[in-house]
């Protein structure tokens, strides 16, 4: 394997690092209960612990 087989692979575990990292949840990291969109406000929720995700990192 070449030196830039290796850079192209490390780019691309990068990018999908970056990928994971800017959607949204979908379970609650608390208790891992499937998160649920509030049809009022628009939030994504934890119905179980009351964990809200407005949003960001």
């Amino acid at each position: 394997m070449s030196w830039e087989q290796l850079a192209d692979i490390a780019a691309e575990a990068q990018a999908l690092r970056e990928e994971e990292a800017s959607r949204a949840p979908e379970r609650c990291p608390n208790d891992a209960i499937l998160l649920v969109l509030n049809g009022e406000t628009g939030v994504l929720g934890c119905t179980f612990c009351g964990y809200r995700y407005e949003g960001g990192a």
